[in-house]
């Protein structure tokens, strides 16, 4: 009986292949709205779990146990200069990493950039995966986030996972996320962590992405490259109006504990989620907060941010399809137009940057994350006391009664 099901199922989908009359298109921006407009204080998101107060939670400058954490680095060819720094930047004995490096990426780059890690004593807990062709705003940017996460769950013990493009730089030191992950009131809530839309978005989202059958080239897994590409149609998803779960919109970059992840890329849910959003566009932004949205197990685990600052706008000019970028943002002088934004940044990522030798990166282990080699020690204990209360702040909007 199952075995027939299954085979329905896949005849379905493969129905909708060969049925598909493809037409090129414009596909839709993506952009994430501005979460300060969304009353985050909602029943949904209420913890049931450890109560937070200003006087019981730890802070991080007495923080002494510290989470185990998995990278998955996502890999593009404009990204790949940026490898060697972020590696070096992020690297943790205790942690392990999980590196993918886009398959239309020419073969003579990623050779190089894998010796330069291998060759390094340091990178033993660093992985790289086989390369596949990943298609931006397509469904196998899932796929590749799943196979990382079985390739991770199978290399070893770890606490958290954080998903990341080779693009993001990081504003704290390692030690930071490992200890804030392991504060008694995260680990014990088990709190995953998405920046997520304002609600009011999602069903103009579904709409634009979801009712109308998508297909991302490269699930065919084909030699050809040039497949590797969305390709949409006129076929409205017979799917649309029979959804019996909210189709959430978030970032598609998340924080995941090990349990979420497990339970993401091997529940009967999380894998007839990813059946539904087969055909869709940007289906990152929507499947991986639908997973744990739409179960009553984890939607009170939700902390709504990913901890990461994206540019969409800049002197109110929107970015559009890609948010801008953060190293070659310039003021006529020559300054850094973004900095005075980033550098009151909470969080613990940035993107996107595209030169590894920028001096903002330099501004950055200086001023923010404490890496550099010309320290301001106030503005670094001044970013690490923002980056602790704004998690806590975070924290407290669940537990506000």
């Amino acid at each position: 009986m199952l075995h027939s099901k299954f085979n329905a199922v896949l005849f379905q989908h493969f129905f909708l292949l060969f049925t598909l009359s493809v037409f090129a298109s414009d596909l839709k921006f993506s952009t994430i709205g501005d979460i300060d407009s969304w009353d985050l204080a909602t029943p949904e998101f209420r913890s049931t779990s450890f109560q937070w107060t200003k006087d019981n939670v730890v802070k991080l400058e007495n923080a002494r146990e510290e989470a185990d954490i998995a990278f998955f680095i996502q890999v593009s060819e404009s990204s790949l200069p940026m490898v060697d720094r972020l590696l070096d930047r992020i690297h943790h004995p205790n942690n392990l990493y999980a590196i993918h490096c886009d398959k239309k990426i020419p073969a003579y780059k990623v050779i190089k950039a894998m010796a330069n890690v291998k060759e390094d004593p340091r990178y033993s807990n660093v992985f790289f995966m086989e390369r596949e062709s990943v298609t931006y705003r397509g469904v196998t940017m899932i796929l590749n986030n799943i196979a990382a996460i079985n390739l991770l769950l199978d290399k070893g013990d770890w606490d958290y996972l954080i998903n990341i493009s080779a693009s993001d730089y990081p504003l704290v030191a390692p030690d930071v996320p490992r200890k804030l992950l392991a504060l008694p009131h995260i680990r014990e809530n088990g709190y995953n962590f998405f920046t997520i839309a304002p609600k009011d978005q999602w069903e103009e989202r579904k709409r634009d992405r979801f009712d109308v059958v998508t297909v991302d080239m490269a699930m065919g897994m084909s030699e050809s490259l040039s497949h590797s590409r969305l390709s949409t149609s006129l076929i409205e998803n017979p799917l649309k109006d029979a959804l019996n779960y909210e189709y959430a919109y978030s970032e598609g970059w998340f924080i995941l504990t090990r349990a979420a992840s497990k339970f993401m890329v091997s529940s009967a849910h999380g894998q007839r989620l990813l059946l539904t959003m087969a055909y869709s566009q940007d289906p990152s932004e929507h499947y991986y907060l639908s997973v744990f949205w739409n179960h009553p197990d984890y939607n009170k685990t939700i902390l709504p941010h990913s901890l990461r600052t994206v540019f969409w706008e800049h002197n109110g000019v929107a970015g559009g399809q890609h948010p801008y970028t953060i190293d070659e943002t310039l003021e006529p002088n020559g300054d850094f137009s973004l900095w005075p934004r980033l550098q009151g940044s909470p969080h613990w990522f940035a993107r996107k940057f595209k030169h590894p030798d920028s001096k903002i990166l330099d501004l950055i282990d200086n001023e923010m994350s404490g890496l550099g080699q010309n320290l301001n020690e106030t503005a670094i204990k001044n970013s690490r006391y923002n980056v602790d209360m704004h998690l806590q702040w975070l924290c407290s909007l669940l537990n506000d009664d």
